[in-house]
């Protein structure tokens, strides 16, 4: 069975990857938003130091020695650690502006791209309905971009201050709460857990004189 021909004009006429990709009135929202989370991930990898270099080893030896005897003997000054941090959180910030300014960017010209697409040009009030639209469109998106910038600043403010998720802690903890209550229950022993108190339980026998020998 033969494949049908095609007419070489009709690949030339089609838009190549290039084309449609580089173009930046792009209707495909989705797609060129995730091509500007991808740069944005690219980029906040580049901000950190790189880790494996002799600058950034006398860089962490400058530091040990700023703090030498601040600590006990092989245990490094909580001090250091922070710096440290400190000084790749501070490159987060401008990154997470950029992405947000160029997805406000992008939004808006392709918003209005489709806008115009929308009505018929022979309509005698596309000119006014365009004009209306496009102030409630810039106005939500400007709004959005304020509430993006205020949260990304309320999320770096949180990460400023050194804290663990690791959730191997709290896995010990309850199940060592797990193993206490295991046992309580096994040997039937008279204590109480509560609020962290061992509690005895000294009714009976046990404690009177006749017991003791008294």
């Amino acid at each position: 069975m033969e494949e049908p021909t095609r007419d070489s004009s009709d690949l030339d006429a089609s838009p190549s990857i290039t084309q449609t990709t580089t173009d930046s009135f792009d209707d495909r929202i989705a797609f060129q938003l995730h091509k500007q989370q991808k740069a944005f991930a690219k980029e906040i990898n580049h901000s950190f130091s790189q880790f494996f270099t002799s600058k950034y080893r006398n860089y962490v030896l400058k530091l040990l020695e700023e703090n030498a005897g601040v600590a006990l003997p092989n245990f490094p000054s909580f001090n250091i650690i922070e710096r440290l941090y400190h000084h790749e959180h501070r490159n987060f910030r401008e990154p997470c502006e950029d992405l947000i300014e160029s997805c406000a960017t992008y939004l808006k010209q392709v918003l209005i791209k489709l806008l115009n697409q929308i009505f018929d040009k022979e309509a005698t009030y596309k000119n006014h309905m365009i004009h209306k639209l496009t102030d409630i469109i810039y106005r939500a998106l400007e709004e959005s971009e304020e509430h993006c910038n205020h949260d990304i600043s309320k999320m770096l403010n949180i990460e400023q201050r050194i804290f663990t998720l690791n959730h191997y802690y709290m896995d010990t903890v309850n199940k060592i709460k797990a193993e206490v209550q295991q046992y309580i229950a096994n040997t039937k022993l008279p204590i109480s857990m509560e609020y962290g108190i061992t509690e005895f339980d000294y009714s009976g026998d046990v404690g009177s004189d006749e017991h003791n020998g008294w």
